[in-house]
């Protein structure tokens, strides 16, 4: 996830965190990693659109990753 005032919003703060991951929560997902994404990440997941936006280099962003509540991490 990566926001910015550009985007029409301030960064992502831990209130807004919170509120996603409560939102997952009631689908039955858990947050189990939470933190800075750096640019290896866009490049593990392949995302044309990380690498456009220059997401981990100059743009901030977080990765979250959530797993099906009893699933293995």
């Amino acid at each position: 996830m990566s926001l910015t005032a550009r985007d029409g919003r301030a960064p992502l703060t831990d209130v807004d965190v919170a509120r996603v991951s409560r939102a997952y929560r009631v689908h039955g997902f858990a947050l189990v990693e939470l933190r800075a994404i750096a640019p290896a990440d866009v490049e593990a997941a392949r995302s044309s659109w990380g690498k456009r936006l220059d997401i981990g280099r100059t743009r901030p962003g977080l990765l979250l990753r959530f797993v099906r509540e009893g699933a293995s991490a």
